[in-house]
């Protein structure tokens, strides 16, 4: 009999011991309620249930709209950051100015509320830093219908995969600092503005998502690769470090300027084409010529590039043109595109990624018309001159 309620003892006790630790590794979570006399997240009076500690993993929530600035001024362990539905205004997470405060990111990133939310403040340069560790993992940011805007640099390894889902936006500006971002960060729906260069990060698109590679500084946009399977909008100039891969259904958009200049997207590494390119070509050009024509360099390959666009349409003077590929027998890379209202019309060779804007086809043959009577002249006058010499 006290053998059996020893070993009954024994299960009781076990069992105690699985509960805690599974307490021990559940994430604590944590409400701010902004209720301090500071924002910062280390005053207890911030949260619901006392002071956020920066020992174990926590889940931190944010509602309503009291005190809509906190600094986060410690390290931080987070398996989760969400802005509920209930959340009616638009927080901004700061860093405090005295040390680089680092939040440990081990989970998903949700926007529930429909608004803007910022991470890592509104100014430049900025000191919090998002880390998503060392190992192999696929963690969510999410921004719902709304707006998640980060500036913070964002540490990863290789092996970790960021997926933006939701239809609103989700704006990747670091403020100046350098982001050490090595991973891939997969655009799974809605807008991507990257303002800020992404390291050697890669980029995936698929259809229906959007990424406006559009840095702020002016300056070449370093990616590590491109996988585009929805819209690369190419906002200015864009230096790709890895094989890419252009896939069918997805479109890659240019815009000229009214410098008559363009973004130039370099592919250091091979490239397969495929997909549509759109280019927006903002002014007219009625004086091109023949010998005086008005290009523009898209593209340009250090290793070459492979494939071939599916479709190619640019939109000129107010009229959107479409491309024909193998209009011309001995060149079969170049595409043509119909006539403009002024008369001009667009070639795209897709292997020099040279887009041109050249006079009509009838003012080419005109002018080859042209030429052939100013040779047949010059040929009259030299029979003329010989007979004068006999």
């Amino acid at each position: 009999m006290g053998r059996i309620i020893n070993r009954f003892t024994v299960r009781i006790a076990a069992g105690a011991v699985m509960l805690c630790s599974a307490a021990v590794g559940q994430a604590a979570p944590y409400t701010w309620t902004g209720s301090g006399t500071n924002g910062l997240w280390n005053n207890g009076a911030n949260w619901t249930g006392g002071g956020l500690p920066t020992s174990g993993t926590h889940s931190v929530f944010y509602t309503g709209s009291n005190r809509l600035s906190g600094t986060v001024n410690g390290s931080y362990t987070l398996d989760r950051m969400q802005f509920n539905s209930t959340a009616t205004g638009s927080y901004v997470i700061t860093a405090s100015n005295s040390i680089t405060p680092a939040i440990q990111m081990r989970g998903d990133i949700i926007n529930q509320s429909g608004l803007l939310q910022t991470i890592g403040g509104t100014t430049s340069p900025t000191r919090l830093r998002i880390d998503y560790g060392s190992g192999t993992a696929t963690r969510l940011i999410d921004v719902g219908s709304g707006t998640i805007a980060f500036n913070a640099v964002i540490a990863s390894s290789p092996n970790t995969t960021l997926v933006k889902q939701g239809s609103g936006v989700l704006d990747l500006s670091a403020g100046g600092s350098t982001q050490t971002f090595t991973g891939t960060l997969s655009l799974a729906a809605g807008q991507t503005n990257l303002i800020a260069a992404l390291g050697s990060g890669v980029i995936e698109t698929t259809n229906g998502a959007t990424v406006n590679l559009n840095p702020s500084n002016g300056s070449n946009y370093t990616i590590g690769a491109l996988f585009n399977s929805g819209t690369a909008r190419v906002v200015n100039d864009v230096l790709v470090n890895g094989a890419s891969v252009l896939n069918s259904g997805g479109t890659v958009e240019f815009k000229t300027l009214a410098s008559d200049s363009v973004s130039l997207m370099t592919f250091t590494k091979p490239v397969t084409l495929g997909g549509g390119l759109f280019v927006d070509v903002v002014n007219t050009y009625p004086n091109a010529t023949v010998t005086d024509s008005q290009p523009f360099k898209l593209f340009e390959y250090s290793e070459g590039a492979t494939g071939s666009f599916a479709t190619v349409t640019a939109k000129y003077d107010g009229t959107t043109l479409s491309f024909s590929q193998g209009v011309d027998p001995d060149n079969p890379d170049l595409w043509v595109s119909g006539t403009a209202p002024d008369g001009r019309y667009m070639t795209f060779n897709q292997l020099s990624g040279d887009l041109v804007v050249v006079p009509e086809p009838s003012t080419l043959a005109l002018a080859g018309i042209g030429c052939a009577l100013a040779g047949w002249q010059a040929f009259k006058q030299r029979r003329l001159r010989q007979r004068e010499r006999w």
